[in-house]
C-alpha cells in the first residue's frame, strides 16, 4: 500500500504548504488548523477520484504486486490452499490473500463488468461472472486471463459461488477512503463542515471582530464552496456519462442499448464481437468523460456562484 501512503502524505503536505507558506492568514495555530481541515477535504476528493478514474484510465498504473485498500469486503471465497479471493467492486479488481490475509497479488478484470461475482474453479483458478454482457472470465491464481466466454442471460443469478465470506485484510483506517467512494465523499463534506464551523467559531469569539477580517473569512467561504461546486459538478458529470453509457449494474445489453439511444449516445447500433464493441465504447469514453467533467464542473461552479453571491 506504499503508493497510497505516498498519495496521503503528498496530499496533506501540499495542502499544509499552501496554508502555511503560500497563503498564510491569521496566527500560526489558526493556519495549522485550517490546513489540517482542508487536508481532510482534499484527501477525500483525491481518494474518490482515484476510484472513479482508475477504471477507464488507470489500470496500467497499478501493478499486480500493489495492494489496493479494500477495507471491509464482501463476497470473498477461499481456494483449496486456504487463500482468500477478494473482489473489490468499486475498482473492478480481484485481490488474492494467503490464509493469514497477507496480500499476494491483484488484477483488474478484463471487462466492463457491472455487477460481478467470483468463485474458485478446478486447480484453484479464479472464475469471474459478470452480469453485464453475461461473460465468464477464467484466470489462473496469478491473474493471467485463460478463457472468456458468454453464458445464458438467465443463468447469472443462479450461479453458485460456494460459501461467501466478508473479510477485512487490515486496511489502515487512514487509507479507508480508497476502499469505497462513500468514505471519500464523507471526508470531503466533513472537512467542509469543519472548516465552516472553525471560521464561525472564530467570528463569534471575537477573533475576527474587525469587519475586514470578517469579510476575508466570507470570501474564503465563497471560494471554498465554489471550488466544491466545481468538483461536485465534475464528478456528477462523469457519473451521468457512466450511467448514460453503461446504465445500471445488473441490466442486460439490450437495456443498455435502449438507454444509450435515449441519451443520444451513438453506441446503441454497434454490433459485432465483444472486443470490437468495447473498443468503440472506449473511444467514446475518452471523449465523453472529459466533456461530462467540463460541463458538469461548469454547471456546478455556476450554481455555487449563484448560491454564494453577495446579497444586499
Amino acid at each position: 500500500m506504499l503508493p497510497f501512503v505516498l498519495v496521503l502524505i503528498g496530499t496533506v503536505g501540499l495542502t499544509m504548504v499552501w496554508y502555511l507558506v503560500v497563503r498564510p492568514r491569521g496566527g500560526r495555530v489558526r493556519r495549522v488548523v485550517r490546513g489540517l481541515v482542508a487536508s481532510l477535504a482534499t484527501y477525500g476528493v483525491v481518494a474518490t477520484l482515484s476510484q472513479v478514474l482508475v477504471v477507464p484510465w488507470g489500470k496500467s498504473l497499478v501493478a499486480p504486486d500493489v495492494e489496493w485498500p479494500v477495507g471491509y469486503a464482501r463476497g470473498a471465497v477461499r481456494d483449496s490452499q486456504g487463500r482468500y479471493v477478494v473482489p473489490h467492486r468499486p475498482t473492478g479488481r480481484v485481490q488474492v490473500y494467503d490464509a493469514d490475509l497477507k496480500f499476494r497479488r491483484g488484477w483488474f478484470i478484463e471487462d466492463d463488468a457491472g455487477e460481478w461475482k467470483v468463485r474458485v474453479a478446478d486447480g484453484d483458478r479464479v472464475e469471474v461472472f459478470t452480469s453485464r454482457d453475461r461473460r465468464r472470465l477464467l484466470y489462473d491464481p496469478d491473474g493471467t486471463l485463460l478463457e472468456q466466454e458468454t453464458f445464458q442471460p438467465w443463468d447469472y443469478n443462479d450461479i453458485a459461488t460456494g460459501p461467501q465470506l466478508a473479510v477485512d485484510p487490515g486496511t489502515p483506517w487512514v487509507l479507508r477512503p480508497f476502499a469505497h467512494p462513500l468514505y471519500g465523499i464523507g471526508m470531503l463534506f466533513l472537512g467542509a463542515i469543519a472548516r465552516l464551523a472553525f471560521d464561525r467559531v472564530g467570528i463569534r469569539t471575537g477573533r475576527l471582530a474587525a469587519r475586514r477580517q470578517i469579510e476575508e473569512a466570507n470570501v474564503g467561504h465563497r471560494r471554498m464552496w465554489r471550488l466544491l461546486g466545481l468538483i461536485a459538478g465534475a464528478c456528477l458529470g462523469i457519473v451521468l456519462v457512466i450511467g448514460g453509457m453503461h446504465g445500471a449494474s445488473a441490466e442486460s445489453s439490450e437495456e443498455r442499448r435502449a438507454e444509450q439511444f435515449f441519451f443520444g449516445i451513438p453506441l446503441f447500433d454497434v454490433r459485432g464481437p465483444h472486443e470490437e464493441v468495447r473498443a468503440v465504447e472506449r473511444r467514446w469514453e475518452r471523449r465523453l468523460y472529459p466533456a461530462g467533467a467540463i460541463v458538469g464542473g461548469a454547471l456546478g461552479f455556476c450554481g455555487a456562484l449563484w448560491l454564494t453571491r453577495r446579497r444586499g
